[in-house]
């Protein structure tokens, strides 16, 4: 799998960026640096990264932790990164949970919101 890539495709189909150049403006990185990593001769930066993942609209530290494991050179550096993302899973689903358990608080206490409750518990797992 090549994170860099995958990013690198979704920031253009996504955005409608018809070129590297133009990808390499949304970025603020040289049109060099977009052929670089297309090229795998360079790695985003994390800086780049958090760019990509802000207009992309997903998880930084997810985003991060993945290039971070495709860099890694030895199975303990990737072990580690492994580690660190299960946690933040977990702690994602520990958000998600929390989150359910105040809506249905909340249907519990007006019973006119159930239906509401139950669409956005819909797109809580999806």
């Amino acid at each position: 799998m090549n994170t860099t890539n995958q990013v690198l495709d979704r920031l253009q189909k996504e955005l409608s960026l018809p070129s590297g150049y133009a990808i390499s403006k949304v970025l603020g990185i040289t049109r060099t640096a977009v052929y670089d990593y297309r090229a795998n001769k360079r790695n985003l930066s994390d800086e780049v990264a958090i760019k990509a993942a802000k207009l992309l609209k997903i998880d930084p530290k997810e985003l991060l932790i993945n290039l971070h494991k495709e860099r890694a050179q030895t199975d303990l550096e990737r072990d580690a990164w492994d580690s660190q993302q299960r946690l933040i899973k977990l702690q994602n689903l520990l958000n998600n949970q929390k989150l359910k358990d105040a809506l249905n608080r909340a249907a519990n206490d007006d019973p006119t919101l159930k239906n509401f409750v139950d669409d956005v518990q819909e797109c809580i797992l999806c």
